[in-house]
C-alpha cells in the first residue's frame, strides 16, 4: 500500500517538481561557489601580472631617464598624449585601442592620428612662415 498522506497524494506531481528544483538549486549553488573561487584566483593572478608589468615599466622609465634618453617632462607629455589617444583624459587607455577588434576603433584611431598630424602640420606651417619672414628680413637688410 501507498503510505502517502492525502495531501501528498493530491500534490504528488508538484512535490516531485519541488524536490527536483531543490536538487537543481543545490547543484547550481555548488557550481556558483566553484566559479567564485575560480574568479577570485584569476583576479589574484591578474593583480600579480599587473603589479609585475607596473614594476617593469617603472624600471625601464627610471633607466631611460637616468641614461638621458628623455626627461620626466617628456615622459609626462608622452603619457598625456597616450592618455588622450582614446579621446578622454582619464589616466587610462581604452582597451579597444590596445587590442582593436572592430573597424570602428580603427577608424577612431585613424581620426586621432590625422588630428594630431594636422595639428603638427599647422605648427610646422606657422614655424616655416616665421622662418621665411625672418629669412626675408635678413635678405632685405
Amino acid at each position: 500500500m501507498d503510505a502517502k498522506t492525502p495531501l501528498e497524494h493530491a500534490l504528488g506531481p508538484q512535490l516531485a517538481a519541488l524536490r527536483e528544483l531543490e536538487q537543481r538549486t543545490r547543484e547550481l549553488a555548488l557550481v556558483s561557489a566553484h566559479r567564485r573561487t575560480q574568479s577570485a584566483r584569476r583576479l589574484e593572478e591578474v593583480e600579480r601580472d599587473l603589479a609585475r608589468v607596473a614594476l617593469v615599466v617603472r624600471a625601464i622609465a627610471d633607466l631611460a631617464i637616468a641614461r638621458g634618453l628623455f626627461t620626466n617632462v617628456q615622459l609626462r607629455a608622452q603619457f598625456d598624449a597616450a592618455d588622450f589617444a582614446d579621446g578622454v583624459f582619464d589616466a587610462a587607455l581604452d582597451p579597444k585601442l590596445v587590442a582593436p577588434q572592430s573597424g570602428r576603433v580603427a577608424a577612431a584611431r585613424r581620426a586621432s592620428k590625422s588630428k594630431s598630424k594636422s595639428m603638427s602640420k599647422s605648427k610646422s606651417k606657422s614655424m616655416s612662415k616665421s622662418k621665411s619672414k625672418s629669412m626675408s628680413k635678413r635678405k632685405v637688410r
